[in-house]
């Protein structure tokens, strides 16, 4: 049922007509994922360099709901393509690591890794059973992640989908432009 929720999740939100940003937390939502790898120079001592490889979101499932939404609490997964995971399997030895934003823009991003052999008590990937289906997801320890800085949100899955009603309630009509994630 999550998985499905996951693979089914899009956002519509209207977009004025002079057009729009997208809402900040948006930007904390999307992640990069990648390695750092050795970069040797002859004559220079050797460096790491970031590489990104694929990209992702955080999505949250919501498992307690409440009529205070800072009460509601959610499952946090990272969803990425499935093709991103499997090719890095193939090709890499070591974990899939994750770089969000920094809390200073000025600052480079921040990153954490997505063990490859977890432990036991840690999530590992998983991906839908039809292998046409191109999507990864991962469980997120969210909230060490918040206590470690990390500037991250998530994309709430009962604020994600717009049925009709709702789309009236917010004004939009034919010709709007809207996101759809």
């Amino acid at each position: 049922r999550r998985f499905a929720s996951i693979v089914a999740m899009w956002a519509i939100l209207p977009v004025p007509a002079f057009g729009a940003l997208l809402p900040p937390a948006f930007m904390d939502c999307v992640v990069a994922l990648g390695v750092a790898q050795p970069v040797i120079q002859i004559g220079a001592p050797t460096r790491t360099q970031w590489v990104t490889i694929g990209t992702g979101f955080f999505y949250g499932f919501l498992v307690k709901d409440d009529p205070q939404p800072e009460k509601r609490q959610y499952e946090i997964y990272l969803v990425t393509a499935r093709h991103v995971v499997e090719e890095y399997r193939a090709t890499k030895a070591g974990d899939l690591h994750v770089r969000v934003n920094a809390k200073d823009v000025k600052s480079p991003g921040e990153d954490f890794s997505v063990p490859d052999s977890p432990s036991p008590n840690e999530g590992t990937w998983f991906f839908h059973p039809d292998k046409n289906v191109d999507i990864a997801a991962v469980r997120i320890n969210f909230n060490f992640l918040k206590e470690r800085g990390f500037q991250i949100e998530f994309f709430p899955n009962d604020h994600a989908a717009a049925p009709r009603q709702k789309m009236r309630e917010a004004g939009t009509s034919a010709g709007d432009a809207i996101f759809i994630l």
